[in-house]
């Protein structure tokens, strides 16, 4: 496991790019190579990688100890690694045999989020053996995490809205401007009739994709009373 991040972080800093890796999925903490994060975060400040490098799952940052975990994220954060949550798979998949502890099977995304650390937001995989179920709407995982940590104010949805928006950009492609800025990318989804501090709770329908510009796709909505 060690050998294989060391590969994947050399050749991102051999060519120049961005690096993606998933890791730490699981309930306990007996075994080492779910344990890598404060690794990654070393190896990441050592060849200069910093804002290159995202990690997902990362569920047995939850299980550590409070100095411990505050150490790895204080690593994380320097690093500037981004964390992205998968919550969809990470539940399926965590306290299948009751674990040796009781958690939520999620990254501490508050703790990392209060650290600096950035922390984005996704589905993972959908309709396979890791996470069966989901249509791969990102507002759908949205809000199954803001139930998940406890999300109610309109400070929160914006922070979850982040999540699945431009953190999840940056993940992609670190460089690239993101929100509504000159220099940004024409990728923007527009969601109709809703306030947005509701969106989360009303997912809406109604929604137009732009690409690059240009409209690619547009969901309407029709309601037939009898």
């Amino acid at each position: 496991a060690r050998r294989h991040i060391d590969v994947v972080l050399d050749l991102a800093a051999e060519r120049g790019l961005p690096a993606d890796l998933h890791l730490d999925l699981a309930d306990h903490l007996e075994d080492a190579r779910f344990l890598l994060a404060e690794e990654v975060a070393r190896a990441v400040i050592d060849r200069g990688l910093e804002g290159r490098v995202a990690i997902g799952h990362v569920t047995t940052l939850g299980l550590l100890e409070p100095a411990a975990r505050a150490r790895v994220i204080g690593l994380l954060a320097a690093a500037r690694i981004t964390v992205a949550v998968l919550p969809a798979t990470d539940l399926f998949l965590t306290q299948r045999g009751g674990g040796s502890h009781a958690f939520r099977g999620l990254a501490p995304a508050r703790e990392l989020r209060a650290a600096g650390v950035p922390v984005a937001l996704s589905s993972n995989n959908i309709r396979n053996a890791f996470t069966p179920t989901g249509r791969a709407d990102p507002l759908d995982i949205g809000l199954l995490f803001a139930r998940l940590v406890h999300a109610s104010s309109p400070e929160d949805t914006r922070w979850v809205l982040g999540m699945l928006s431009d953190a999840g950009r940056r993940v992609i492609d670190p460089d690239i401007p993101t929100g509504l800025t000159a220099g940004a990318a024409g990728d923007v989804v527009l969601l109709g009739g809703i306030d947005a501090d509701a969106v989360l709770s009303s997912t809406p329908v109604v929604r137009t994709v732009i690409s690059a510009g240009t409209v690619v796709a547009r969901t309407e909505l029709v309601t037939t009373f009898r």
